[in-house]
């Protein structure tokens, strides 16, 4: 009777303590945070004035402020559940003061949008429900030019908006009335997380702006001493002050310098991790029992500048961890195995380097297109690496960083890095799944950086323990040439017999490298890459053949059947996005529309497809005679804004690329050409160059055109290089010539 007692009493307190959390008095907390927030003595935010130099600025961020704090709470029902780490209570407030000059920035203040709440529920073992949470909170208030202050009552002035379903609230929009040149909009956005099994991802403190000058910066930091700090301070950002309390780290940090980045247009081919001054910073604590976390990982503390070699490490852990989730979906591997084991009969000449491309291609293909535990891109890379081993193919794992995140010695996290495999000593390239993927393409943005290799020889599998064992070595992976990116097209261009104000436009197009990767997504089907791929892997059975070999997937066909059919009915609509793009308009009627080549196999690497249709607005009529904006031909050019040609931030174009046209004009049998003259160039800088040639013959006007960046790195002293060479492509684009009517 006793033991029963004790067993139904510990049944009640597990179901109590796993049941789900209360609900959260957002109304309460939200008017507490802004009570709070109102009440914060900082001279700055009480200092309205503005220099003189400013005033012909649309808006002038006179202060900013986050305010943030990390706290670790446990309690008997989080040890019950398992949680050992406790609850994390993290507030971040944003806080902005921002002086309006003038209605563009009026009518940029004038509405906010946000979610009140958020939850998402992850679940351990036993069935155990962790709660995952987030609040957000919006303040406004308006300072007038009399320094007259007006609270924005956000709960009255705030109304729902619904997408997806009937009835589920998606967030909330927020006008703010009677904003009007000379106003000082105060305004904060606060977020309250209360993480069980989550962490907050890295987060970074700005000592730059875009939009707007920004006059002053400051953020504090409360951090709980029984938590794991790591922060950076990188490109010149001011560093924490630290001062303690008994249970807190209190870091400090404020700045009058700060750098502006001209305008959000300017941001475009930046890498800000690599160039924007900034503090980053990562929260850890120990994760519940069934969470798994780095053999590496520090004791609580904070941590300023941790080293590569320990963040390595890390990575090396959760690299390790994939190992035991690969056992979980080992049907993957037989699959596989069954590929590979097939092509191996149709091709025992087969060398090592074509076995290891149809191992990633196979296993790229079989890859669930999902995220999860299992399916991430670690099991992905891990069941790799054991696939080409179990072939006798020689091969590293390795960790890589990119162009456009932290550089090696400035990474905060693990999650800085990236994985990579190689194989027949590092003469082969294989990344993590993608679907149009061609194995040994290196992804542009991880091209000419370092990485960590390693041979594993042993993966230590033991709870929060586990790690790679092996010899290590370093590499710099290589960077593609122009001719490895290129884009061509060849268009077969003639006036309508019935209307010669409108074209038939024939385009045969080209793609290479890393120039394919905006296309294929938009233009490529699943049902075609499936086939591609079925062929390249002399895999006989088609995708609805295998379905239905089992009556579990069997009832799946008509409806998968019918998506497909669909997907191809809207093909249309990416057509004609597609025209649309290279030409600026839409076409009048697609003729014709062809993927010869869906680029996605080591065989087949290209993107090659020909679409036909025809224009309207390229011809005008004058007299008898008729302008021709040929130009216009060679596809929409970027056109740097005034805010764009003054920048100052250095310039990451995604590789050494070339884009080449090839146009055919049919000029009608009475007519005569003039003005061709104009479309002859030829310009180059050390930075890019653009070329175009014209000739005439048998009534055939050739226009060819090349525009060839020679380098993916551009300082910003070299910023104007760029600019001439724009400036060229888009007085070409401009150029017309005349067809005169004889």
């Amino acid at each position: 009777m006793h033991k029963a007692y004790i067993y139904f009493l510990f049944i009640f307190i597990f179901i109590s303590f796993a049941a789900p959390a209360q609900e959260i008095d957002y109304e309460d907390r939200a008017a507490t945070m802004r009570s709070e927030v109102w009440s914060w003595d900082l001279p700055v935010f009480k200092n309205y004035s503005v220099l003189e130099e400013y005033s012909g600025e649309s808006a002038v961020i006179l202060a900013r402020h986050r305010d943030i704090s990390a706290i670790r709470e446990s309690n008997f029902q989080d040890v019950m559940k398992g949680n050992r780490g406790g609850r994390l209570y993290y507030t971040d407030i944003d806080r902005r003061m921002v002086k309006l000059n003038d209605q563009t920035a009026i009518d940029k203040y004038t509405e906010f949008s946000f979610k009140e709440e958020e939850r998402q529920d992850t679940y351990g073992m036993y069935s155990t429900r962790f709660s995952n949470s987030v609040i957000t909170v919006l303040g406004v208030r308006i300072i007038k030019p009399n320094k007259e202050i007006r609270e924005v009552d956000i709960e009255a002035s705030s109304v729902s908006v619904t997408e997806g379903k009937e009835d589920q609230e998606s967030y909330k929009k927020v006008a703010i009335p009677d904003l009007q040149k000379g106003d000082i909009i105060d305004y904060f956005i606060g977020y309250l997380y209360e993480m069980e099994t989550i962490d907050i991802p890295a987060q970074y403190i700005p000592f730059y702006s875009s939009d707007y000058p920004t006059l002053h910066c400051s953020a504090r930091c409360l951090f709980d001493k029984k938590l794991n700090i790591e922060w950076r301070s990188i490109n010149g950002a001011p560093l924490f002050t630290r001062e303690d309390d008994e249970d807190n780290a209190i870091l400090t940090v404020q700045s009058d310098s700060i750098i502006r980045i001209n305008c959000t247009e300017n941001i475009q081919w930046t890498s800000p991790v690599r160039d924007f001054p900034m503090i980053r910073f990562i929260i850890r604590r120990k994760k519940p029992a069934t969470y798994y976390q780095s053999a590496n990982a520090r004791p609580a503390g904070i941590y300023e500048n941790v080293p590569y070699t320990d963040i390595l490490k890390d990575a090396k852990s959760f690299f390790a961890y994939h190992h035991g989730t690969t056992y979980a979906i080992s049907y993957i591997s037989k699959k596989v195995s069954e590929i590979i084991k097939n092509y191996k009969l149709r091709h025992p000449e087969a060398t090592d380097n074509e076995l290891a491309n149809v191992i990633y291609s196979a296993l790229n293909f079989k890859w669930p297109e999902e995220e999860s535990p299992f399916y991430s891109a670690g099991s992905f890379m891990m069941m790799l690496n054991n696939l080409l081993k179990d072939n006798s193919i020689e091969c590293k794992l390795g960790f890589v960083t990119s162009r456009f995140d932290a550089r090696r010695e400035e990474i905060l996290d693990s999650d800085d890095l990236y994985y990579i495999v190689t194989a027949n000593h590092d003469s082969l390239y294989f990344f993590p799944p993608y679907r149009y993927r061609v194995p040994g393409e290196v992804p542009y943005t991880l091209q000419g950086e370092p990485a960590t290799m390693i041979r594993v020889d042993n993966v230590v599998k033991r709870v929060n323990k586990s790690t790679l064992q092996g010899i290590e070595s370093e590499m710099i992976l290589p960077v593609s040439d122009a001719q490895e990116n290129t884009y061509k097209s060849v268009l077969e261009v003639s006036f309508l017999p019935e209307d010669s104000l409108k074209l038939k436009i024939k385009r045969h197009t080209v793609c290479k490298g890393a120039l394919k990767g905006d296309i294929q997504p938009q233009l490529l089907l699943y049902e075609d890459w499936d086939i591609a791929m079925r062929k390249y892997l002399h895999i006989e059975k088609t995708f609805i053949e295998e379905l239905d070999e089992k009556r579990a997937t069997r009832k799946y066909i008509d409806k998968i059947s019918s998506n497909l059919k669909r997907q191809r009915e809207e093909q249309q609509e990416s057509i004609k996005k597609e025209i649309h793009s290279y030409h600026g308009a839409e076409p009048e009627i697609i003729l014709k529309d062809s993927i010869v080549c869906l680029g996605v196999t080591v065989t087949e690497p290209d993107l090659v497809y020909e679409l036909a249709y025809t224009m309207d607005g390229f011809v005008k009529k004058a007299g008898n005679n008729l302008i021709l904006d040929a130009g216009k031909l060679i596809g929409t050019q970027w056109v740097p804004s005034d805010n764009e040609r003054k920048r100052n931030a250095d310039t990451y174009l995604p590789t050494r690329s070339i884009s080449e046209r090839d146009i055919h004009i049919n000029i009608p049998e009475n007519y005569e050409v003039e003005g061709i003259e104009a479309l002859n160039m030829d310009y180059a800088n050390d930075c890019a160059s653009f070329e175009s040639k014209c000739s005439m013959e048998d009534n055939i006007l050739t226009i060819q055109t090349k525009k060839n960046y020679f380098k993916p790195f551009i300082t910003k002293d070299e910023w104007d290089k760029l600019l001439e060479i724009a400036d060229k492509a888009t007085n070409f684009y401009s150029t017309s010539i005349i067809l005169k009517k004889r």
